[in-house]
Order: C-alpha cells, then sequence, then structure tokens
C-alpha cells in the first residue's frame, strides 16, 4: 500500500474503506495487475527489508526482521549428539520425510501472484545471539532447490539476492558454526502458478582431501633435530597420501551419528610394515580430520652403502627411481600397491629434511620406524560455488579453513650396536585450508606432480 495510485494497488484510506464495507480491494484486474508487479517489493518485507517500489517507509515488525511467526519452517535438530533429524513446520503433502527424519522433500504449490516463505536453519537458535540452554548445531544440513518459480534469499540476515528460478541450487552448509546460520527464502510467482520444490539433508564431506599449497602455512615449530627450517613445508604429503591411495567415504548408516573413515583403494597385505589410518568427525562447533601413519620396528638391521649421500639435493619427484629399496624395506608389493608405498617412502624422505631431521651422513647400518600423525581442525565449510549452483563445472565441491597440528616421531635402529636411535621428534602447527573434491581424480600420478 502506498499513495502512489501508479504503483500501489491501494492506499492505506483505500484499504481501510474495503475493510469497513466489506468488501474485496483485489477484484478489479487493475489492482490484481499492480500487486503482482509489486510482489518482489511482497518478498522484500517477508525478509524483513523494506520495499523498492511502493511504500518504501513501510514499518517492519518483528516477526518479518527475525523471520518468526509465519510460514514455514526446517530447523535441523539432534539430541545429545545422537541421530540427528530434521524437525519442521509442514505436513504432507507439501512435506514429506523419510523414516528416518534425515531427508525431507517439499513441494509447496504457489498460486499466481502468491509468495512462499520458508526458513532453514541449524538448532534453532537467534541468529548471533548466545541463549542459555539452546542446544548446539546438529549435523551440517543443505537444502537442494529445483528450478522453478523466481527466489528472493537472505544469508544470515544479509541482504537480499534475487535468482531467477532457471536453476538447481545447492545451499550449504547450514550449520550455526561453521557455516550457513540462517537461511531465508521467499519463492515468487508473479505470471502464473508455480511449485517451489527442494530437498533437505545432511551434507556429504566423502571424497579426496586435499591441501591447498598455496594456503598451507607454519605458525610455530618445536623439533629435536638438527638442520633445516620446516618453514619450507608448502603441504602436507601424508594427507596427499590418502588421496592418492583412497578416499575418506561415510561410516556405516546405522551410526548414530554420520562420521567418515578413510578407505584404501586396495587393501595393504597383512604383512605390510605400513599402517596408514584416517578419520573425519564432524562435530557440533568443527570439522576433524585426524591420520596416522605408522611404520612398524624392524627386526634386523639395513646395509644401504652409498645410497643415501645421493638422497641429498635430489628433487622430491626424483625419489620414484628408488623402486629397488623397496625389497630391502619389506615393501614387496605389487602393482598399485606397491606405487603406493613407494609414495610413503617419498613422503618421508621429503618430511624428514624439512622437519630439520638430516638423513645423509646419519644412516648407513640402519632401519627407520615411527609414526606420524597429524590433526586438522576446521571451523569454516564452504561449498565450492559460491553462488550456490548446484550443477558445477568444477571437481571441488568443499573448502574447509582452519589449523592442524603434526606430529613426526621416528627412530633409527643400527646393525653396529642393535641399539635404537632418535632421528627426528618434531611438532609443528600449521594454517591450513583444505578442498574436497570428487573421488578418484587424484592419483599416484598426480602425487608424484605435487610433490
Amino acid at each position: 500500500m502506498c499513495d502512489d495510485s501508479s504503483v500501489c494497488p491501494l492506499s492505506r484510506e483505500q484499504f481501510v474503506a474495503a475493510i469497513n464495507k466489506g468488501s474485496f480491494p483485489f477484484s478489479s484486474a487493475g489492482n490484481k495487475s499492480k500487486y503482482e508487479q509489486n510482489i518482489e517489493d511482497v518478498g522484500r518485507y517477508l525478509l524483513g527489508y523494506p520495499p523498492l517500489g511502493s511504500n518504501t517507509s513501510v514499518t517492519l515488525p518483528l516477526a518479518v526482521r527475525a523471520g518468526n511467526g509465519y510460514g514455514q519452517y526446517v530447523t535441523i535438530r539432534h539430541k545429545d549428539r545422537k541421530a540427528p533429524y530434521l524437525d519442521h513446520a509442514g505436513d504432507p503433502p507439501q512435506f514429506v520425510a523419510n523414516d528416518k527424519g534425515t531427508e525431507l522433500t517439499i513441494s509447496a504449490p504457489i498460486d499466481k501472484g502468491g509468495v512462499y516463505p520458508l526458513r532453514v536453519s541449524n538448532s534453532g537458535k537467534p541468529t548471533g545471539v548466545t541463549v542459555a540452554g539452546a542446544p548446539d548445531p546438529s549435523y551440517p544440513a543443505f537444502l537442494e532447490i529445483n528450478p522453478g518459480p523466481q527466489l528472493l534469499y537472505t544469508l544470515d540476515n544479509g541482504d537480499p539476492v534475487y535468482r531467477n528460478g532457471s536453476q538447481r541450487m545447492l545451499f550449504a552448509p547450514i550449520h550455526d558454526v561453521v557455516g550457513i546460520q540462517l537461511l531465508r527464502i521467499v519463492a515468487l510467482a508473479p505470471q502464473q502458478g508455480e511449485t517451489f520444490s527442494a530437498n533437505v539433508g545432511f551434507v556429504d564431506l566423502s571424497g579426496d582431501w586435499l591441501p591447498k599449497s598455496e594456503a598451507f602455512q607454519v605458525t610455530k615449530i618445536h623439533s629435536m633435530c638438527e638442520g633445516q627450517d620446516a618453514s619450507a613445508l608448502k603441504t602436507d604429503p601424508i594427507v596427499l597420501l590418502l588421496a592418492a591411495l583412497g578416499a575418506f567415504r561415510p561410516t556405516p548408516v546405522d551410526k548414530e551419528w554420520p562420521s567418515l573413515k578413510w578407505v584404501a583403494d586396495e587393501s595393504f597385505p597383512d604383512n605390510s610394515p605400513v599402517v596408514l589410518n584416517a578419520d573425519v568427525d564432524v562435530g557440533t562447533d568443527a570439522v576433524k580430520l585426524v591420520y596416522r601413519l605408522e611404520l612398524a620396528k624392524p627386526k634386523s638391521g639395513l646395509d644401504l652403502p652409498g645410497i643415501l649421500p645421493a638422497v641429498q639435493g635430489r628433487e622430491p619427484i626424483e625419489l620414484w627411481a628408488w623402486a629397488w629399496l623397496l625389497p630391502a624395506l619389506g615393501l614387496v608389493i605389487k602393482g598399485q600397491q606397491w606405487k603406493g608405498r613407494l609414495a610413503i617412502l617419498a613422503a618421508l624422505a621429503l618430511l624428514l629434511p624439512l622437519a630439520g631431521c638430516d638423513f645423509v651422513g646419519i644412516l648407513g647400518d640402519l632401519r627407520f620406524y615411527g609414526d606420524l600423525r597429524g590433526e586438522y581442525t576446521f571451523e569454516k565449510l564452504e561449498y565450492a560455488d559460491p553462488d550456490y549452483n548446484h550443477d558445477r563445472t568444477s571437481r571441488e565441491i568443499w573448502y574447509l579453513d582452519g589449523v592442524g597440528a603434526l606430529n613426526w616421531d621416528l627412530a633409527l635402529i643400527s646393525e653396529d650396536d642393535a641399539s635404537d636411535h632418535s632421528l627426528c621428534t618434531a611438532s609443528i602447527e600449521v594454517k591450513a585450508k583444505m578442498i574436497i573434491q570428487e573421488d578418484g581424480h587424484f592419483t599416484i600420478e598426480d602425487f608424484e606432480s605435487a610433490m
């Protein structure tokens, strides 16, 4: 409503008069047309923003500013970090949930000239407000919207964004800490009847996890070794190994809280001296990646005359030429697995000097053993497309931003005196960004190139 009859179908006085007469003020074709022309302003109003072309001075009550008390909603919840589920205000046939309450299909018809408001949040507490006793966020969720009506949406009560409805969209992750705290949408049908069609579920973080080398930064190091500075470390080769040799995949669906476990493309032989494990835990306040590469303690020494001095000064990619070292190291493995163990050896040869651990002049009649551990905490998770288009052209799906702690503890056993010697004990703190991309596109050859 406004006083300009060329813009608004009614003035305040005309609206009051229609109510007093008991008449419907939008029965005329002219008034209907003006209302439909201003439907985007109706959407802005329902998102808590004043109209742009009609009544720009309209009062915005708390209900429209907060997005509460009208329309439909989906709230992602959990109880004691068990069985996350989707709480919602909507009944069939508009809202249809699966048996576990973990997937929701929305199909909401909109008449011509109508709008459909929807609010999606994780835990339900007001954006930016700490409420005593409010539940922690649940598992990160997504809202997938199929092509259809025009849309206005806001993220965390930011400025409204318009989309024409021609593309499938994916808003994710919806999560109070690591992602989008509050998603508000108003679907518009100015010219014809439409159906708002969408799906709500939990995000899938499976695939290859890869460090972004340009964003990998050593912030602190404590090393018990003499040698070079670990600040030269530009990536985490063990995480690259995980991507080259396997992928993170969801744990069995019967678990109470979803998580991810690293699974090798090919099983390690039972007698392999190498154990490589990794897990991803999606908590209520962060996403955590933990890995461990363990090298079993050898039973006897190893004579490597004249070989190790040649390591110094070599580029990491040249380490692939060490194939004949594998039988001596007990890594006699066939096919792709054989190449994987060689990659592990290459990673170790790269890591140790960077941690301030100097091979050359130390190794002779000996073998090394120990473990390398890493733990990353990511407090930011982003969908790879900033415009939230579902159909991406890139293999990249998610971006993570956080910090990591790397702990290396390796020792030597010498045949000369049958004793153990500490080779390297280092603790390194890093800032890191990670990419999650589709499984199967990062290979051993890519690992070699990355080294």
